[in-house]
């Protein structure tokens, strides 16, 4: 008997944005921007005040409204998301480099334009063994934004303006 695999249609998953807590207390903000890029930024945790755009991703659907989403970062970190969003939660298994696990403090900031100091960091700090963490988040906020629109991720995670949509939406269960 061979196995049957969903048909890789990912329309779902392309432009939507979301906002998601993890049982552990970090909040996340993620935007797939096209088949092969997210943008995320990191609002409360040990990384608060992380974000990047751009970043290489892989994409596939697992079942309707299934889907996962995985991508290696800069820093030695990779990271791997299941997305329910018919129920509306996500299961994240990340790797930390070494050198994030210990001080994720020197990672906080706008990754894109601290690229080579992020590289001189990971060649010059420890990245195995890495730290794995999985957890489950509840997703608390979700909306499509269409693909390619650099305006949904645009800035600090502390200065999203209290007016926005996600700001005024992030706690509720929509």
């Amino acid at each position: 008997m061979s196995a049957r695999y969903p048909t890789q249609g990912i329309s779902f998953l392309l432009g939507l944005h979301l906002i998601y807590e993890y049982t552990g207390g970090i909040k996340a903000e993620l935007y797939i921007k096209n088949k092969t890029a997210i943008d995320y930024r990191l609002h409360e945790g040990p990384l608060a005040g992380r974000w990047l755009k751009s970043q290489a991703a892989a994409l596939a659907n697992l079942d309707a409204g299934m889907g996962t989403l995985s991508w290696a970062e800069d820093t030695g970190s990779t990271t791997s998301l299941v997305i329910n969003l018919k129920d509306r939660w996500l299961h994240s298994s990340t790797f930390f480099a070494k050198w994030v696990a210990d001080n994720p403090a020197l990672t906080v900031g706008y990754q894109n334009d601290r690229l080579t100091e992020i590289h001189h960091l990971r060649d010059e700090r420890p990245i195995a063994p890495h730290v794995h963490m999985m957890q489950f988040a509840k997703i608390t906020f979700s909306e499509y934004c269409g693909t390619d629109n650099e305006q949904v991720i645009s800035g600090d995670p502390a200065g999203i303006p209290s007016g926005s949509r996600a700001a005024a939406t992030e706690h509720e269960d929509r």
